[in-house]
C-alpha cells in the first residue's frame, strides 16, 4: 500500500507546475557529501549572510566575491577584469559572454548581487533581525534539563557597525536549575566596526572566526573538503570574520584588529575562553570534548574545565596577481597541561607558517607550509589551470606529518584533522555546452603512521563524477562516488587491515514550470562490501512538492528507503526553517515524511515550522538481539521558529 501511495504522489506531482527552491538550499544540497552538519551549516550561514546583504556588483571587491563559494578563482578574476574595463554592469547575464560562465552560474549569481544606485545604498544603513527557535524530537530526555532545544539569535547592522548574539540550549541540557544557574548553556556575542581610515580597517570584539592562509595554521571556520565543487579544494581566506553559529568550540573570543599599509595587511588577534575537557588528578588533559553537549554528569563536569589563551598575528603582502604571508600563533592552557609529542608535560603550543598565491594568466598556484615547536610539519601545494574555454583542471598535493600539532586548523584532508596524511588530488570541470556542467575528481592518499600493532600504511582512493544540466525550466543532477579504503578488522584475535569499497549513486530532477510550484524527485543507490560484512546495499526514493507565495510557503516530502547495513547508509538534504541546515540519515527500512513551511504573520514578523516523522516497517522481523534496541523505533521531530526583522 505504501508503494502505491508513492506512485500516486509522484504521478500527481509530475503535472504540477514548479518553482525553484530557495537558492541557498539548492547550492548547499549540491555539495553535501557526508554527515558533517557543522561544516555545511557554516557554509549555509555564509551564503545566507550575503543573500541578506547583497554585493553591489559595480563596487565589489575580490574579498566580497570570494564569499560566493560556487564561483571559482578564475571566474572571480574575470569578473574583476571585466569591471575594470566597463563603466557599469546592468544585468548579471552580461557575464554569460565571458569565458568560463554559463546560464547556471549567472542564475546563481543573480540572487547574491544587486545593481543599486548610491541613494539606495546610503538609505539602507540600519537593519537587523531577532530569531527565536525551538525543537523537540522523540529521543528527547529531560533527566537534568529541558526536553526540547532553545535558541535565540540576533544581528544588527547600523552604518559601519555590526553586532550579533547567540544563546542556545541543546536538547536535555540544564536550564536555570542547580546544574546550570546561568540560563542558556551557551552564549556568544560580538561587535564589529568597519573603519574608513588609512591604516586601521576592522575591529572585532567578542567572538569571531580566523581564516588565514590555506588553513594549516589558524582556521577556526570550516572548509568545503571533497565535494561537487571540484575546483574549490583550497579554502578561501577571509581573514577575520564574524561568528554566528552555535558551535561551542571552533571560534575565538577576545578581540582582533586588521589594518592595511599600502599593499601590506596586518591582522592581530587575542582570545581567552574556556573549553570542555576531562582532567586527571594532576590537571593533565586526558580528553578535549568538541561536541558542546552537556547532558550527563561527566559532560557537565567537563564543561569549561580548561582556560585557553591564544594570540598571534598574520602579515600579508598582496597585489592583484599575487600574495605572500606569514602566520604565527601561540596557545597556552592556563590551568592545565598535556603530554606533547616528545612525551614531556607542556602547557603551550606554537605554530608558524608561510603561504602564498600567484596568478599567471590562465594558471594559479597556492601553497602553505606550517611547522610547530617540535618540528612537526604540514604543507599543501595546489594549482588550477584554465586549459580552454569550458575546461579547468585542479591539482593538490598535501603532506601532514603524523605528529603535527595544530592549534586550530581546517584544510583539505581525508581525515577529520590535519595530521598523519599524504595524498594527491586531481579534478576537472567541463562545461563545453552552456546548460551542461561535468565535474570529476580522483584522490589517492595514505595514512603514513598506521598506529599500534601495524607495520604498513593504510591507503585509499576516491573518485567522484558529477553532472548537472540546467535550463530555464528544469534541472537534472547526477552524482556517482566510489571509495576504496583500508579498514582495521579483528580476525582470530589479531588485528589486520583489509580494503572496503563503497559506491553511491544519486539522481535528482527538479521541475520548474511556473512561479508558484516546485517538484523534485530524487533517488539513490549505495553498495558497501568488506571482508566481514560481505555485500550490503541500499536504495532510497523521495518526492518533494513545494508551493511558494509572498506570504506563505510550504514543502512536502515523502521518502522511502531500504538500507541493509549501517555502512551503506546515505545522508540526504532536507528543507528546514530559515538559517537552519538539515540532513537526515537513511538506514534500515521504512518511510519518512515532513512538512516544512513559512507563514507571514504581521509586518516584519514571520513564522517557520517543520514537522517530520520516520516509520520503520521491519521491526517485526528483527533478530532477537534487536528486541530491546531503540534505534528502529518510530521517530518524530518538530522545529518552530519566529523571526522579527527591523
Amino acid at each position: 500500500m505504501r508503494f502505491i501511495w508513492m506512485l500516486v504522489f509522484i504521478s500527481v506531482s509530475l503535472v504540477i507546475k514548479a518553482q525553484e527552491d530557495h537558492i541557498i538550499r539548492t547550492i548547499t544540497e549540491d555539495i553535501i557529501s557526508g554527515d558533517d552538519s557543522n561544516r555545511y551549516q557554516e557554509i549555509y550561514n555564509d551564503l545566507a549572510e550575503v543573500y541578506e546583504d547583497k554585493i553591489e556588483i559595480n563596487r565589489c571587491t575580490k574579498e566580497q566575491l570570494q564569499k560566493l563559494m560556487f564561483l571559482n578563482d578564475f571566474q572571480i578574476e574575470i569578473i574583476l577584469e571585466y569591471l575594470d574595463n566597463i563603466d557599469r554592469v546592468y544585468s548579471v547575464f552580461e557575464f554569460m559572454y565571458l569565458i568560463g560562465f554559463d546560464i547556471s552560474d549567472c542564475k546563481r549569481l543573480s540572487h547574491f548581487i544587486e545593481f543599486g544606485n548610491d541613494k539606495k545604498h546610503k538609505a539602507n544603513i540600519s537593519r537587523g533581525n531577532i530569531i527565536f527557535s525551538t525543537s523537540v524530537n522523540s529521543a528527547s530526555k529531560a533527566e537534568q534539563g529541558l526536553p526540547f532545544a532553545l535558541k535565540l539569535k540576533g544581528t544588527t547592522k547600523i552604518e559601519r557597525y555590526k553586532t550579533g548574539f547567540v544563546a542556545e540550549n541543546d536538547l536535555g541540557e540544564p536550564f536555570f536549575n542547580s546544574f546550570n544557574r546561568d540560563g542558556f548553556d551557551f552564549y556568544s556575542a560580538y561587535i564589529y566596526r568597519d573603519i574608513d581610515s588609512k591604516i586601521l580597517k576592522k575591529i572585532y570584539i567578542g567572538d569571531y572566526h580566523i581564516t588565514f592562509g590555506n588553513g594549516l595554521n589558524m582556521w577556526t571556520s570550516y572548509t568545503l573538503g571533497k565535494t561537487s565543487e571540484i575546483l574549490n579544494v583550497i579554502p578561501r581566506s577571509y581573514g577575520i570574520k564574524s561568528y554566528s553559529s552555535a558551535n561551542e568550540n571552533r571560534f575565538l573570543r577576545g578581540f582582533a584588529l586588521s589594518g592595511d599599509f599600502s599593499k601590506c595587511r596586518l591582522d592581530i588577534f587575542f582570545s581567552y575562553k574556556d573549553i570542555d575537557a576531562l582532567l586527571d588528578s594532576t590537571d593533565l588533559i586526558k580528553t578535549i570534548y568538541k561536541d558542546g553537549v552537556h547532558i550527563s554528569n561527566s559532560q557537565i563536569d567537563a564543561k569549561d574545565a580548561v582556560e585557553e589563551m591564544i594570540c598571534g598575528a598574520n602579515i600579508r603582502i598582496s597585489d592583484r596577481w599575487y600574495s605572500f604571508g606569514v602566520i604565527s600563533s601561540f596557545l597556552w592552557y592556563m590551568n592545565a597541561n598535556y603530554i606533547d609529542v616528545s612525551g614531556e608535560i607542556s602547557d603551550r603550543k606554537v605554530v608558524n607558517s608561510v603561504y602564498g598565491t600567484a596568478y599567471l594568466k590562465s594558471i594559479s598556484f597556492s601553497g602553505e607550509f606550517a611547522i610547530d615547536r617540535y618540528n612537526e610539519y604540514a604543507y599543501n601545494l595546489s594549482s588550477r589551470a584554465n586549459i580552454s574555454d569550458g575546461l579547468i583542471l585542479a591539482a593538490l598535493f598535501r603532506d601532514y606529518s603524523h605528529n603535527y600539532n595544530p592549534i586550530y586548523a581546517s584544510s583539505f584532508s581525508e581525515g577529520s584533522d590535519i595530521v598523519n596524511e599524504r595524498g594527491f588530488y586531481l579534478g576537472a570541470e567541463i562545461s563545453l555546452i552552456s546548460e551542461l556542467k561535468i565535474g570529476m575528481y580522483y584522490d589517492m592518499f595514505v595514512f603514513t603512521n598506521p598506529g599500534y600493532n601495524f607495520n604498513t600504511s593504510l591507503t585509499g582512493n576516491e573518485f567522484l563524477l558529477f553532472t548537472k544540466y540546467e535550463n530555464a525550466n528544469s534541472q537534472y543532477r547526477f552524482r556517482y562516488r566510489c571509495e576504496i579504503k583500508d579498514k582495521r578488522f579483528q580476525l582470530n584475535n589479531r588485528y589486520t587491515h583489509k580494503p572496503y569499497d563503497k559506491h553511491s549513486l544519486s539522481f535528482r530532477y527538479r521541475n520548474i514550470l511556473n512561479k508558484y510550484f516546485t517538484n523534485t524527485i530524487s533517488c539513490g543507490i549505495s553498495h558497501y562490501s568488506d571482508i566481514l560484512s560481505g555485500n550490503n546495499k541500499g536504495v532510497y526514493l523521495y518526492n518533494d512538492i513545494s508551493y511558494k507565495r509572498s506570504r506563505f510557503r510550504i514543502s512536502l516530502r515523502l521518502a522511502m528507503f531500504d538500507i541493509d547495513d549501517w555502512n551503506a547508509r546515505q545522508y540526504v538534504y532536507e528543507s528546514a526553517p530559515l538559517y537552519n541546515f538539515s540532513t537526515n540519515m537513511y538506514y534500515g527500512k521504512g518511510t519518512r515524511i515532513y512538512i516544512n513551511g513559512y507563514l507571514f504573520l504581521v509586518e516584519n514578523l514571520d513564522f517557520w515550522f517543520k514537522f517530520a516523522a520516520t516509520s520503520y516497517s521491519f521491526k517485526d522481523i528483527l533478530p532477537t538481539n534487536y528486541s530491546d534496541d531503540k534505534e528502529f523505533d518510530d521517530k518524530f521531530d518538530i522545529r518552530l521558529q519566529l523571526r522579527y526583522r527591523f
